[in-house]
């Protein structure tokens, strides 16, 4: 009998995801080390879902690891009663949850990140959106007024153009879009650093997710809190899940500079900058970012602009794969 696809989920989800302040204390394992384990399981002809059966898991890794990664895997593999009220939780919010061993794991994140991508994705709203021609937009925090409204602007050309907008969700630069994006009747996704288990029952919220017009994410489980690494990790999703790019204004440091720079070494989507003074913006441009005009009365269809002068589009970045096992070798899980 073919065992149950769920299995694999269940078995993600308990190495990888945290369920709440009273989790045990077992760290979930990092992207790395998930790949890590991965390899070592495909090794031996197993996947994640045989270390639900304590036999099982036991005898791999009593032959692959050592003791202290052992007990940490069974511990995060035994936390079956704090994931199913986890679930139950998140659920009740209409929160879903989607690993990479299923099939409608977002297919462009799977695609571009390869193995750079999370384990699990949350998310809320119609995951059906990630899948749309789509438009990222980024810039800072603390842009003044005209950035904002070109943001707002740039938003609602994209919806005029039937373009998703796909932003970080951070105020400023990304609120600005998703605003012009929903006010033009378009549709939009949010990639969420934190804070997705209350962004989902959030009043200026409800109407958008439950007409499909609004979508949030997080590779960071719903209650995890705001980290500036999270933060920086986040940016390689909002970009994986664009066609094309645009960043409206950055610094010469942060986190729209670092997203931009690691765009333009990986070419997960096609990075343009708006061709305004601002330092940061002239320094991308520099480094290869193509130019979108300041203003936006210049450009008669955001589309044809992109497609004349886009490069051709980048190569999928190809992940790595663990190496199996050097005789006599054992798995170390920390990345």
């Amino acid at each position: 009998m073919t065992p149950d696809p769920d299995e694999n989920k269940l078995a993600i989800l308990l190495l990888c995801s945290s369920f709440g302040a009273h989790d045990s204390d077992a760290r979930p394992l990092s992207v790395a080390e998930f790949n890590k384990l991965e390899g070592w399981l495909r090794a031996a002809n197993l996947r994640p879902r045989d270390l639900l059966d304590p036999a099982a898991r036991d005898t791999f890794l009593s032959e692959t690891t050592t003791p202290e990664h052992a007990e940490r895997i069974r511990r995060l593999s035994e936390r079956g009663f704090m994931m199913s009220h986890a679930l139950e939780r998140w659920g009740q919010r209409g929160i879903w949850a989607v690993t990479r061993a299923e099939e409608r794991y977002p297919a462009r994140i799977r695609r571009r990140l390869a193995q750079q991508a999370a384990p699990v994705f949350y998310g809320v709203g119609d995951p059906e959106l990630l899948a749309r021609p789509a438009l990222a937009v980024a810039g800072s925090r603390d842009a003044d007024e005209h950035a904002l409204a070109y943001a707002c602007a740039l938003g609602g050309r994209a919806a005029d153009e039937e373009l998703a907008v796909v932003t970080g969700g951070a105020r400023g630069v990304d609120r600005a879009a998703i605003q012009g994006c929903l006010e033009r009747a378009g549709a939009a996704c949010a990639v969420l650093v934190a804070g997705l288990y209350s962004a989902a029952v959030a009043a200026h919220n409800r109407e958008m997710i439950a007409d499909g017009r609004l979508a949030l994410i997080s590779p960071f489980h719903p209650e995890a809190g705001f980290t500036a690494g999270n933060a920086m990790a986040r940016n390689r999703y909002v970009y994986a899940l664009a066609d094309w790019s645009v960043i409206v204004r950055s610094e010469l440091a942060g986190g729209t500079w670092s997203g931009g720079t690691e765009l333009l070494k990986h070419g997960w989507s096609s990075l343009f900058v708006r061709a305004s003074e601002d330092e940061g913006n002239r320094a991308l441009l520099e480094r290869g970012a193509l130019p979108i005009p300041a203003e936006l009365d210049e450009i008669d269809r955001l589309r044809t602009l992109f497609e004349r002068t886009s490069s051709a589009r980048a190569a999928p970045v190809r992940g790595h794969r663990s190496k199996p096992p050097a005789s006599g070798e054992q798995l170390t899980l920390d990345s």
